[in-house]
């Protein structure tokens, strides 16, 4: 083997491919364009276009948190395929979905940090623990739920994970009964005048409204979209007409108002 052939096979960075990787891709999808690729080929492909010289000069370039604003908007598409029931749209949308887990992994392998099969590992591993962690791994539980989730999620998030530990309801009554005191205090708040406490009490009802939701098996964000999607009339507005022009416009606007 010469020195030429020695260089061609040999990658170029850690988790990187070669040029030969590269003319064997190129070779399987011109011999074969209707064949069934694997999660094996999606790695390769991945591999290649990170790798410089070799690849695509955009995919070189990107970091885990450039590529993070993607991965929340593939995840968006995911959801609006099933709420479509779109599931031709949702096998493409999975498919960029698994990509982006991909992308991650193979920039995590060029710094020597994970692989794919870690990943792959470490979620086996999760799913296949026979017994729920008992309540002191609570805390730690709830550690790992990112703050980065939008706060809605990341409060359904975290009452699921209390409640698969123990820490429940037993049904859904006295958690109306615990809104019923958090309005109670907000309301104590608004009187007062307390902008700041009452910002607090907000986000108390909410979290209740939240793990109502969960107990009953409500998705929080659809069923605020079905609100939105309404139609609105007049009747189901309490909004109080102002007796200005502009207040007058503004209700009007509301009034007609189709998300």
């Amino acid at each position: 083997m010469t020195d030429q052939d020695t260089a061609k096979n040999k990658p170029r960075q850690p988790g990187g491919a070669t040029a030969a990787d590269a003319s064997s891709l190129a070779e399987k999808f011109a011999a074969e364009p209707e064949q069934r690729f694997t999660l094996d080929d999606l790695r390769k492909v991945m591999a290649v276009l990170r790798t410089p010289e070799i690849g695509c000069p955009w995919d070189t370039e990107q970091t885990y948190a450039s590529i993070a604003p993607y991965t929340i908007e593939e995840a968006y598409e995911v959801a609006d395929a099933i709420q479509r029931n779109d599931f031709y749209d949702l096998k493409d949308e999975l498919g960029d979905h698994l990509f982006q887990v991909i992308f991650y992994s193979q920039i995590a392998s060029e710094d020597e940090r994970f692989t794919l099969d870690d990943v792959i590992d470490g979620a086996t591993a999760t799913l296949g623990e026979d017994a729920v962690p008992p309540p002191e791994k609570l805390a730690s539980r709830l550690d790992n739920v990112p703050l980065a989730l939008p706060a809605l999620s990341r409060a359904e998030k975290l009452t699921k994970r209390a409640a698969k530990v123990g820490f429940d309801w037993p049904d859904a009554r006295p958690i109306l009964d615990k809104l019923k005191e958090e309005i109670a205090e907000f309301e104590a708040e608004l009187a007062a005048g307390h902008a700041d406490n009452m910002e607090d009490e907000y986000g108390d009802m909410l979290f209740v409204l939240v793990n109502l939701a969960r107990f009953l098996k409500i998705d929080p964000e659809h069923a605020l979209r079905r609100t939105l999607r309404r139609s609105m009339p007049v009747a189901d507005i309490p909004i109080k007409r102002s007796a200005t022009a502009m207040g007058d416009a503004v209700f009007n606007s509301c009034c007609t108002l189709r998300v």
